[in-house]
């Protein structure tokens, strides 16, 4: 539960909370290099129900690097309401033993059926500049600072209905270049909520035409001329 970022601690006691630094789970954002991309998500929900089981997202995190060593992120998230009859007629028959004759229809959006809200923050490098969006008006996005994270965040709310899908993009430059004279890296990082469920994760990195991609790590990742996923 401690490797997959399911359990945090914290303590007044400095040797302590040394150790959980050291094994992971003091829960800090990541404080990253100056010139590294970075991303974290916090969402919080205030639907008043239980939609957030029924919810499969999906995180696609791009970059583009330009030839004048300029980058720009574009991070689509894409929620996914899967709320079923088949679902409701499963959690049915599992309370009716119970004593829950009546399900009516307030009781069913509570137990799970009923929109999902949530409020969310996108953390990113400080100076990064939200250039677009897609799925939300550009002002309903509000950007901030947190000085005590040294990370610049969007934050906006998503709402996703009943068995629909919604989804939002946001395009932004990042506060650095990638100097590519000779050779230039790139790197990243992305930190999980606490207590999240399983989230599909896609990283595309693209360059232009006259740039080329020498070598990536994991080694594993799928690799064109110019594009690493």
């Amino acid at each position: 539960e401690i490797v997959s970022k399911n359990i945090f601690g914290y303590s007044n006691d400095q040797d302590i909370e040394h150790l959980f630094t050291w094994i992971g789970m003091d829960g800090k954002l990541q404080q990253t290099g100056e010139n590294e991309d970075y991303l974290a998500l916090s969402m919080t929900s205030f639907s008043g129900n239980k939609s957030d089981a029924n919810i499969r997202q999906t995180l696609t995190h791009s970059t583009l690097i330009e030839q004048s060593g300029e980058v720009v992120d574009e991070l689509v998230i894409e929620r996914a309401h899967l709320w079923s009859d088949q679902l409701f007629a499963k959690m049915r028959n599992t309370l009716i033993p119970f004593g829950f004759k009546d399900f009516p229809e307030h009781l069913v959006k509570i137990l799970g059926a009923g929109d999902n809200k949530v409020a969310i923050r996108v953390y990113v490098p400080d100076g990064s500049i939200l250039q677009n969006t897609e799925g939300i008006d550009i002002e309903k996005v509000a950007t901030r600072v947190d000085p005590e994270t040294q990370k610049t965040y969007f934050a906006f709310d998503m709402l996703t209905e009943n068995r629909k899908i919604k989804s939002i993009t946001l395009r932004y430059t990042l506060p650095f270049l990638v100097q590519a004279d000779p050779t230039g890296e790139y790197r990243f990082f992305i930190q999980k909520q606490a207590g999240m469920k399983p989230v599909t994760f896609i990283k595309n990195i693209y360059t232009q035409p006259n740039l080329k991609l020498l070598k990536q790590f994991p080694d594993t990742l799928k690799k064109t001329d110019q594009k690493i996923h």
